[in-house]
């Protein structure tokens, strides 16, 4: 069995002045990561891939503040994907990584969550009609899967959405 969440990283500061690879977490992005962090405690995850935007850096650094063992891959493409690249992405991992964390940015990481969750499920619903706000995680089981090449459309099924808001 494999374990995916899909995270869309903290709110960030307004891009007035900025470009936006280089937008930070504003005091709200701060808090909502401290209540992901909280989310995602328990769980034992194999590695984490990001976006090198400096928001989704610092969404993984303050929920990695004392797992900093976990292995992070900085991933150039997550940054302006599309669902689909992230979905390769994802299909090129190890096998040994049971459980993998992906931080990146709407619309896509939304898009990709409603693609790869089998739509047969109350969680899909609530999927739909959360939109997948700032700093929002999906949990995604995918049990019949051994091999991340695997993971694909409808396969998975939603085990929890933590929204820091609600």
């Amino acid at each position: 069995m494999k374990k995916l969440l899909l995270m869309r990283h903290a709110a960030a500061n307004s891009q007035i002045l900025e470009q936006d690879l280089n937008r930070t977490l504003s005091n709200v992005g701060i808090k909502e990561v401290s209540k992901a962090k909280e989310f995602i405690a328990g769980m034992k995850l194999d590695k984490i891939l990001v976006s090198p935007s400096i928001r989704t850096m610092q969404t993984k650094d303050m929920l990695l503040n004392g797992k900093e063992y976990i292995r992070t891959e900085v991933n150039q493409q997550l940054y302006l994907a599309n669902a689909e690249t992230i979905l390769n992405i994802i299909q090129a991992e190890d096998n040994n990584n049971e459980c993998l964390l992906v931080i990146a940015h709407n619309p896509a990481i939304y898009q990709l969550a409603l693609k790869i969750a089998n739509k047969k499920q109350d969680n899909y619903e609530l999927l739909l009609d959360n939109n997948m706000p700032t700093c929002c995680i999906v949990e995604i089981d995918f049990e019949n899967i051994f091999s991340w090449h695997d993971a694909a459309k409808n396969s998975g099924t939603i085990v929890k959405i933590f929204a820091p808001n609600n």
